[in-house]
């Protein structure tokens, strides 16, 4: 009896050790997916956040304003690229084909987005936007100033009342279709 009672204790000591092992890789295995949502998720918001700077950079009116927002852009992606540091070592941790085959896509058109956020970034911060569109206005207001005095030269030169009805309308047309492009593109 004492044989038998021994030899149940210690298969229910092992059926035990067991269930608790499988339970602690199945915790564990839940924690590591908990752990790679949660990085995921942060990658986004870092993502999002960096994309949203880079955009005011790019739209701001000022100088320091555009370097400001470039700045906070570029520790968005840094953010992102760490978080894919880390993501990468879980799915090394439970290699698993589909994980693999995503995170090497993912890094790849990082390293793409990368490089296209430096371009916009640099030129974003050479405010060239801004200053074209002050150029532009300037320039464009001084062009369309001479552009209508030419036209009124056109239709002062123009003694004849027979040459008058003729230009009036196509001058009227020019006139017109110059402002409405000065306006539109301010």
């Amino acid at each position: 009896m004492v044989g038998i009672g021994i030899a149940v204790a210690i298969i229910l000591f092992a059926v035990m050790a067991k269930q608790s092992g499988d339970s602690l890789s199945k915790n564990s295995h839940y924690q590591t997916t908990l752990e790679k949502k949660r990085i995921l998720s942060q990658m986004r918001i870092d993502l999002l956040k960096s994309v949203e700077m880079e955009k005011n950079a790019v739209m701001a009116l000022t100088d320091q304003e555009s370097m400001d927002f470039a700045n906070q852009s570029r520790v968005a992606s840094a953010a992102v690229g760490q978080n894919l540091k880390s993501l990468r070592s879980l799915v090394d941790t439970v290699p698993s084909q589909d994980e693999q085959k995503l995170i090497n896509e993912f890094t790849t058109c990082w390293a793409e987005f990368g490089k296209l956020d430096q371009i916009i970034l640099e030129l974003a911060v050479e405010n060239t936007n801004l200053k074209a569109a002050t150029l532009s206005r300037e320039k464009g207001a001084e062009t369309m100033r001479k552009f209508e005095q030419a036209l009124e030269d056109l239709l002062q030169s123009s003694t004849a009342t027979e040459d008058i009805s003729r230009i009036a309308g196509p001058v009227s047309r020019a006139l017109i279709a110059g402002l409405k492009i000065y306006n539109l593109h301010s």
